[in-house]
């Protein structure tokens, strides 16, 4: 699990928010995530 990895934050599409983005290093976003996103911040 990508839980028990230092440093891993792990936020659900539909609670991700513009501050958390823009402080990652890295964004991984799984493609079934994709649409909610879009959703979201269209």
């Amino acid at each position: 699990s990508a839980r028990n990895v230092p440093g891993v934050i792990i936020i659900r599409a539909d609670s991700l928010n513009i501050v958390d983005v823009l402080n990652a290093d890295v964004v991984l976003i799984t493609e079934p995530a994709l649409p909610t996103m879009a959703e979201v911040y269209a």
